[in-house]
């Protein structure tokens, strides 16, 4: 069962889970990601990114998305989503970066937590 990626067909919406939820803190503010309308991010108290809401175009590419169920290391860093084969147009959030097809960071391919000491291996889902 995947944990990092929730999809809810009803509203339309998918989640993608960064911490896990054994993890104390809650959720006090919501960011709409400038670049990207269709993406926002859920932080706590310590400006951690506890997961991503995600709408719109982007949750049509998610749907496509949801056999990939762990968080994988590549080049020092804890990678999520499709094989990056192309070029990526990247923005980075809190600790994260988020890689996309187009550039006008649109047809997201995955992220990867850049910030280790932000969002510590034994804190991540999956």
């Amino acid at each position: 069962m995947n944990n990092i990626l929730k999809i809810d067909t009803e509203v339309e919406i998918a989640y993608i889970n960064i911490l896990s939820s054994r993890l104390a803190g809650r959720i006090i503010e919501t960011e709409e990601l400038e670049e990207n309308t269709d993406f926002e991010f859920d932080l706590d108290e310590q400006n951690r990114v506890r997961g991503i809401e995600i709408f719109g175009d982007t949750y049509e590419i998610l749907k496509n998305m949801s056999n990939i169920d762990k968080f994988e290391l590549k080049d020092g860093e804890y990678y999520w989503g499709k094989e990056q084969s192309c070029k990526t147009y990247d923005i980075s959030y809190q600790g994260i970066l988020l890689y996309f097809k187009n550039p006008d960071f649109t047809n997201f391919i995955g992220l990867s937590i850049i910030d280790t000491n932000k969002y510590p291996t034994k804190c991540l889902i999956g």
